[in-house]
């Protein structure tokens, strides 16, 4: 992830805690941009087992993971998504390979960037001598924030 804006940043040398996700959420909380609707949580993947056992102070799981097709993964109720490209790095790369991140902010305040246009081509591939016609497409993007006390970031260090 790209930051636009330096984003209020929460470092975690190994372990990720209940308290430093806490630390996140409460940054962007008191941020002044907060919208339930519009929370977006997105983390690397390498982080997923180490959220997993995390409880709060009454034994209910901050993470709890897909259930179905139509369940997504959430942390405090809030939709997570996995993304390996979350992770620190100095130049913006396709697959960067620092430190993994937790990342909590409101969607509205996000930078979309287009990286290349949308490509399109006709399909050689089977299928192409019948009467189906198959369509390729790809698009590709990026996204950089926007407005810096609208998220809050978690670095886990020595992952």
């Amino acid at each position: 992830m790209s930051q636009g804006a330096a984003a209020h940043k929460i470092a975690a040398a190994g372990a990720v805690t209940y308290d430093k996700i806490c630390q996140v959420f409460g940054k962007v909380e008191q941020g002044g941009f907060w919208s339930d609707s519009d929370i977006i949580v997105i983390a690397h993947t390498g982080i997923k087992e180490r959220l997993r056992g995390l409880v709060d102070s009454t034994g209910r799981p901050l993470f709890v993971e897909e259930v179905s097709a139509t369940q997504s993964a959430t942390l405090f109720g809030y939709k997570l998504q996995f993304s390996d490209g979350a992770e620190t790095s100095t130049t913006n790369l396709q697959n960067p390979t620092g430190n993994p991140l937790l990342i909590v902010g409101n969607r509205q305040h996000l930078i979309l960037a287009v990286r290349s246009p949308i490509e399109t081509m006709i399909s050689t591939e089977a299928g192409w001598s019948t009467d189906e016609a198959h369509l390729k497409m790809r698009s590709r993007r990026a996204i950089a924030v926007g407005r810096a006390k609208a998220f809050g970031i978690l670095e886990v260090a020595g992952a």
